[in-house]
C-alpha cells in the first residue's frame, strides 16, 4: 500500500524507493530462470521432502547468482545514492501477501544494516529468491497458489535505529473485537518480536475513546540493535530494565490515533501497521503498512525501460 498516503496522514514516513515486480519478472524471464523455475516446481510436485529442500535451494541461488540488468542496477544504485541514509533496511513485499484469509507475514527476508550499493543490491536479488523457502512453497502449495505467477517487489529504506519498536492492529488479533486497537512493542528493532524471541508489552486501547484499556508488561529479556558496523547485534536486557515499560500510556494512544486514521484513510475494518519510536523526540514512524503490495512508494521520478521505480523523499 501505498506509504505516502501514509505519511499525508501525519506518519512519518522513512524515505526510501521500491523495486516493483516488473523488475523481478524481467530478470527472471532474462536470465531464462522461468524454466528452471517451472521444471523445478513439476520436480517438486512428485518428489520427497527430504530433496524438496535441495531443489528450492539450488533454485534461490540460481536467482541471486543470475546477472542483473545494467540498467536496473544503474536505477538501484542511483536512488541508492540519493537516499543518503548511512544505512537502510531492504525488505521483500510478495504480491500474494495480507490477502483476505491468507497471510505470508515473516516468510519472505529482510535484510538491515545494508550500507553500500552493492550490498543492497545482492539483498534485493536474496529478497527475490526467498519466494523459493521450502516453508514459503508449502504454504502457497497447501492454500493453492499458482507458483508460477507469483511475483515480489522490495522496498528499501532508510533504517531507523529504534528504541522501541512494534506492531498495531486496528482489531483485536485474538479476540476479533473491532472496537479495540491493540498495540505490541519492545525495546530496540522490531526483530525481537516478529522472531519471537520476546515477549511484547501489549496494550489495548479504546478505537472510540482512544484510551487504553489495560496493559501487559512482559519481561523482555533480549533486544535487536544496529551496531557501530551497520550489523544488527542481539543483546541481553539488564534485568532492571527488562521488566520496565517500553512504551509510555500517552505514545500507546497517539499510536492508536494513528492507526484509527489509517483504517478509515484506506476503508478497511482490519490493519497491520508496523510503527516505533526513536529519541530525541519520541515520534511515531511508520514503516510500512500491510506490505504485500507493488503499488507506488512514493512519487514516480522515472522510468528507464521497463524497470519503475518508485522513490519517497
Amino acid at each position: 500500500m501505498s506509504l505516502v498516503r501514509l505519511s499525508q496522514l501525519g506518519l512519518k514516513v522513512p524515505p526510501g524507493f521500491c523495486i516493483t515486480a516488473a523488475a523481478f519478472r524481467e530478470h527472471l524471464e532474462q536470465n531464462n530462470l522461468l524454466v528452471s523455475i517451472k521444471a523445478v516446481v513439476e520436480e517438486l510436485s512428485k518428489t520427497e521432502s527430504k530433496s524438496k529442500e535441495e531443489l528450492l535451494s539450488t533454485l534461490r541461488q540460481a536467482i541471486i547468482e543470475a546477472t542483473l540488468a545494467e540498467a536496473l542496477r544503474y536505477e538501484i544504485e542511483e536512488q541508492y545514492n540519493k537516499l543518503g541514509a548511512d544505512y537502510v533496511a531492504v525488505r521483500s513485499s510478495g504480491t500474494a501477501e495480507d490477502l483476505p484469509g491468507h497471510s505470508f507475514a515473516g516468510q519472505y527476508d529482510t535484510y538491515l544494516g545494508i550500507s553500500n550499493s552493492a550490498d543492497c543490491i545482492e539483498a534485493v536479488k536474496k529478497c527475490w529468491a526467498s519466494l523459493w523457502t521450502l516453508r514459503a512453497y508449502e504454504y502457497r502449495e497447501r492454500n493453492g497458489f499458482d507458483h508460477l505467477t507469483i511475483n515480489m517487489a522490495v522496498i528499501v529504506q532508510a533504517l531507523i535505529t529504534a528504541d522501541t519498536a512494534g506492531v498495531m492492529f486496528t482489531a483485536d488479533p485474538i479476540t476479533g473485537n473491532r472496537g479495540s486497537i491493540v498495540i505490541e512493542a519492545c525495546f530496540g528493532l522490531g526483530e525481537a518480536l516478529v522472531s519471537g524471541k520476546v515477549t511484547p508489552d501489549r496494550f489495548i486501547v479504546s478505537k472510540t475513546r482512544l484510551k487504553v484499556l489495560s496493559s501487559t508488561i512482559s519481561e523482555k529479556k533480549i533486544e535487536h540493535i544496529i551496531d557501530r558496523n551497520g550489523l544488527v547485534e542481539e543483546k541481553n536486557v539488564p534485568d532492571k530494565r527488562a521488566s520496565v515499560c517500553c512504551l509510555s500510556k500517552k505514545h500507546a494512544e497517539k499510536l492508536a490515533k494513528f492507526a484509527r486514521n489509517v483504517e478509515t484513510e484506506f476503508g478497511r475494518r482490519y490493519i497491520e501497521t508496523k510503527s516505533f519510536f526513536c529519541n530525541p523526540d519520541r515520534s511515531p514512524l511508520c514503516r510500512r503498512k500491510n506490505p504485500g503490495r507493488t503499488a507506488r512508494f512514493g512519487a514516480a521520478i522515472r522510468q528507464r525501460k521497463s524497470y519503475p521505480m518508485w522513490r519517497r523523499q
